[in-house]
């Protein structure tokens, strides 16, 4: 997204320096409503989450830990909405590494809006004034395991599957998987030094328009991803409220 949140980003170039504003979203329509959460997210080098080198942004549940070394790193408060969750994360590159680029994939999921968050559902920010860490919402101990670095069952694991590894309009269209959960990959983010290398900057962005824009964002893919998510849902909460009687 643009820094002022209003509209998805055009390029996806930045400098060194700069904070990257990723936007998460769904759209409930008229069904149950959502509340939507970046479980676990880390950089790499190329679109696979398992490649190396790596750096962990989100870890635990939701405890954006890229805000411990960077302060612009954090979740916006407040929500616009349970649907929509908004974060920033510094601009890096990986060191001895020519490749000028990042990926980011970020396993997220959804639980009922009505429920509370905890421990396994949480997003938490480290602020550096305060030494401390504080939800987007909820009470503030959900956050405390941050500093223990277990929060509840282990870590999302990096050698899950994708449910999504690219998030171009096109492939988001292909419902795979009927979840509550899924991996989505945004980028490249294409760095450049803030002297400015021209020809770097021509080589990031080459005529051919099948470069994949950051302006499409984890929003499109998530929006699409978890449709069936709603679905199921919905389904059941309407087995909750209408019990079927099973007979031989």
């Amino acid at each position: 997204m643009e820094e002022n949140w209003n509209a998805e980003k055009r390029s996806p170039t930045f400098h060194l320096g700069d904070a990257a504003h990723l936007q998460a979203e769904i759209h409930t329509g008229s069904h149950v409503p959502l509340r939507l959460f970046v479980d676990h997210c880390v950089a790499t080098p190329t679109p696979d989450q398992n490649a190396s080198p790596y750096h962990t942004i989100v870890d635990f549940h939701g405890c954006l830990v890229d805000g411990l070394t960077d302060a612009s790193s954090a979740f916006k408060v407040p929500r616009p909405g349970p649907d929509t969750l908004q974060f920033t994360v510094d601009v890096f590159h990986f060191a001895n590494d020519s490749r000028n680029m990042i990926y980011i994939t970020c396993h997220l999921k959804v639980t009922l809006a009505e429920q509370d968050p905890d421990e396994l559902n949480k997003a938490c920010s480290f602020s550096k004034p305060s030494n401390s860490w504080f939800p987007v919402e909820g009470s503030a101990d959900i956050c405390q395991c941050c500093n223990k670095g277990d929060c509840g069952t282990p870590s999302h694991s990096r050698r899950q599957p994708h449910v999504m590894s690219q998030w171009s309009r096109s492939a988001s269209r292909n419902r795979r998987h009927v979840t509550e959960e899924a991996d989505v990959t945004v980028g490249p983010l294409i760095f450049l030094d803030r002297r400015g290398d021209h020809e770097v900057e021509q080589w990031a962005l080459p005529s051919d328009t099948s470069v994949v824009l950051l302006g499409v964002g984890l929003a499109v893919v998530v929006s699409l991803t978890l449709t069936a998510v709603i679905l199921v849902l919905t389904r059941r909460c309407r087995t909750a409220s209408h019990p079927v009687s099973a007979s031989e």
